[in-house]
């Protein structure tokens, strides 16, 4: 095994390490990597973030967003937990979480910690999951990664993400909070963050590992996958599945619906219905929207021009603007 510190807390740059050992620097052996984020939230490679996220708090506490190229759901990470990721030199057929999930379980349990795996992707103490787990494919690689809930604050997931009421109502529960718990509460010692891992890190190479430090190449051939593909509005954003929606409020001038079709996080096709009055009609705006990112500044950039100011009797457009998202 290849152990490599990243020594990183930016969700893009480890996930562009990820993707360097995979395609730019691929190793004969299994690369292991240990590592944290400040807060972020990360998308599966499949799910829709305007479903799945709170963007309003999100963007109030300026909480990194980032897509993974792995399936499963989304999560919340920061400086309480720990990410883990091994980059395995065969391709599989088939998902297989066990032969990576082990480990980690067996590394718990050298800390006197019992976890267990739970459902299809989880690891879970006292039925409480603590670990959530993605993997996939990318050329003759395999690629494996976790999370690791050590002291993270649930009051901020909560915040953030917008849990599907399937998985509440699949649990027979009724909160993020009460169906995840902090591994800190089942250490036998209240170990600091740091020293968790340190302790998860020892134990998982107990066997013996060659340890790599990136160098500068590494880190610059890394920067430019984060900015090409993991920082980038079209791998966040436009990697969105095609998705209608239907958004409505009542204001002073009366009731404004807007139908929306969005592809590849742009609008595809948009109206406008309600009782309201405009005296040249909205035509021209539904024409200008037409292709615009579904993303509030693109948005801002368009409704808010003066041209829109009177546009619809009694209803200012920082009101239109409003009726395309949540509050």
């Amino acid at each position: 095994m290849i152990y490599v510190e990243t020594a990183s807390r930016n969700p893009y740059f480890n996930f562009a390490v990820e993707e360097y050992f995979m395609t730019e620097k691929p190793q004969s052996d299994t690369v292991f990597l240990f590592w944290q984020t400040e807060p972020t939230v990360m998308l599966g490679k499949f799910q829709n973030s305007y479903k799945e996220l709170n963007l309003a708090n999100i963007e109030a506490d300026q909480v990194n967003v980032v897509r993974r190229q792995t399936g499963g759901g989304t999560i919340y990470t920061d400086r309480g937990g720990w990410q883990f990721s091994f980059i395995l030199p065969e391709k599989s057929e088939q998902i297989n979480f066990g032969q990576f999930m082990d480990p980690i379980i067996a590394a718990l349990a050298d800390l006197g910690i019992q976890a267990e795996y739970n459902s299809r992707n989880d690891l879970v103490i006292e039925g409480r999951k603590i670990s959530g787990n993605a993997q996939c494919s990318r050329g003759n690689f395999t690629l494996h990664h976790g999370s690791l809930l050590y002291a993270t604050d649930f009051s901020k997931m909560a915040s953030y993400l917008n849990v599907p009421e399937h998985k509440l109502k699949s649990k027979g529960i009724n909160s993020v909070r009460s169906r995840t718990a902090n591994i800190q509460s089942f250490c036998p010692e209240q170990w600091r963050s740091e020293e968790f891992a340190e302790r998860m890190i020892a134990a998982i190479l107990a066997n013996g590992a060659e340890k790599m430090q990136l160098t500068t190449a590494d880190i610059e051939a890394c920067e430019k996958i984060a900015n090409e593909k993991f920082r980038s509005w079209e791998w966040t954003y436009g990697k969105n599945p095609a998705f209608t929606m239907i958004r409505s409020r009542v204001f002073t001038g009366g009731l404004l619906e807007i139908s929306l079709e969005v592809k590849a996080g742009k609008i595809s096709a948009c109206s406008f219905q309600g009782d309201f009055f405009s005296a040249k009609g909205v035509e021209e705006l539904v024409e200008e929207l037409i292709g615009t990112p579904y993303q509030k500044a693109a948005l801002e950039n368009v409704i808010l021009q003066n041209k829109y100011e009177n546009l619809i009797h009694k209803i200012m457009p920082l009101e239109i603007l409003s009726c395309f998202f949540d509050d």
